[in-house]
């Protein structure tokens, strides 16, 4: 990653923080679509961002099922939140109560992601070695020091080295201590003014490294991930208000599909990311599969008219959806290299983002047009499918250009 995952997480917890505060004192429609979507929606993007990221660079064999064990969690919190917040809503008889209680749990992260793995240089043992003589290599009366940085002479020099703790008791009489030294000419001072501009600059390139896009398959992979999550926002903003609006579940019941979701999402995510690691599928085949079923099931949302029916429909949804969240990263490593998991899952992200912000209102609006969900929820699963449906090509394309 282009910055340490534990400053990365921690900095942007204060903003979700005063975000979910902002939202809480707000009396305003548009103070709380301010306190949610930016101050929340940033935080939260610079802490899932790393903490996805991170897992990979420590794990090869069971790169899935480490992903599937570590994303587990935000199924269990979709299960205790959604009806602990209906029940916060009622003990303080506004929203309010409940989002300051929100405030509190989610800075509890903010001491959780001090405990974060600083990232650091991966090197082998024999290369963090090389270059060092063995014992077979010199004489029993050489001995190498490596000196403590000192000042020199020459102002345009510096001396780069440190100390070698020697045992004088091995030391033979007589024998010689050589001194093993580097001087590494300084830029002049100068020069040092354009530095930050030029650093910032590099800064924002590394950062934006719009480069990815001239790599077909990850054009095809962030056009499918568009038409995917224009889909995939709706039923999980609106099948609360779907069992509502079919009166076929109170409020407290509703609240309950989303307890069902949490439960599947977890189940999913530890499950597939065991049988990603293990199945003669490869990861593209396995998140193929699971999207043409989250695609089609959505699509048949108007056969429902059962609680138990969009009970089972939420916890299939959940299940697909769940193993595509746990499998996205171990795709992108396996499509383009795990050097540029980074930028690729972030640009991911940043695709992801603008397609979910304009799927749920479009459904929004169909209803306030048609009063019904149906053509919303029709128009999630075909964009599922149509999605999928690219997916299908990228074989193709690595082998047209190898890149």
């Amino acid at each position: 990653m282009n910055s340490n995952s534990r400053v990365t997480i921690v900095h942007p917890k204060k903003d979700k923080g005063w975000g979910w505060t902002t939202a809480s004192k707000a009396s305003l429609v548009m103070s709380v679509f301010l306190g949610v979507s930016y101050c929340i929606g940033i935080g939260v993007g610079f802490i899932y961002l790393p903490s996805i990221v991170s897992i990979p660079l420590y794990f090869e064999k069971y790169r899935a099922t480490a992903m599937g064990l570590s994303t587990a969690g935000s199924g269990i919190g979709s299960l205790v939140f959604a009806p602990l917040t209906q029940w916060l809503i009622a003990f303080y008889c506004t929203w309010k109560g409940a989002m300051l209680i929100g405030t509190g749990l989610v800075l509890n992260c903010l001491f959780l992601s001090l405990f974060y793995r600083d990232d650091g240089a991966f090197v082998k043992a024999n290369e963090a070695e090389e270059g060092i003589p063995s014992d077979d290599d010199q004489d029993s009366s050489d001995f190498y020091q490596i000196q403590d940085p000192t000042s020199t002479n020459n102002p345009d020099l510096i001396q780069a080295s440190e100390n070698l703790d020697v045992d004088i008791n091995n030391v033979v009489e007589g024998s010689r201590i050589n001194s093993v030294t580097s001087f590494i000419p300084l830029t002049p001072s100068t020069s040092t003014a354009k530095v930050p501009c030029s650093g910032f600059r590099k800064t924002v390139r590394d950062l934006m490294d719009l480069t990815l896009f001239k790599n077909y398959v990850f054009c095809v992979f962030s056009v499918f991930s568009f038409l995917y999550y224009f889909g995939i926002s709706s039923p999980t903003v609106y099948v609360f208000h779907l069992a509502t609006d079919l009166k076929i579940a109170t409020k407290l019941e509703a609240s309950f599909l989303i307890s069902i979701m949490g439960i599947a999402n977890t189940i999913a995510k530890i499950i597939f990311g065991l049988w990603a690691d293990r199945a003669s599928l490869s990861v593209l085949n396995i998140y193929i599969i699971c999207l043409f079923v989250n695609g089609i099931s959505t699509t048949m949302i108007s056969l429902i008219n059962e609680y138990y029916q969009i009970a089972l429909y939420s916890f299939v949804f959940e299940t697909t959806w769940g193993a595509t969240i746990a499998l996205t990263s171990i795709l992108l490593v396996d499509l383009l290299g795990l050097d540029k998991l980074s930028n690729a899952y972030g640009l991911y992200l940043l695709v992801t983002g603008i397609s979910t912000s304009a799927g749920a209102p479009v459904t929004g609006i169909l209803y306030n047009i048609t009063g019904s969900y149906n053509l919303g929820f029709y128009l999630a699963g075909g964009f599922t499918i149509i999605g999928t449906l690219l997916l299908l090509i990228i074989p193709s394309v690595q082998r047209r250009f190898p890149q």
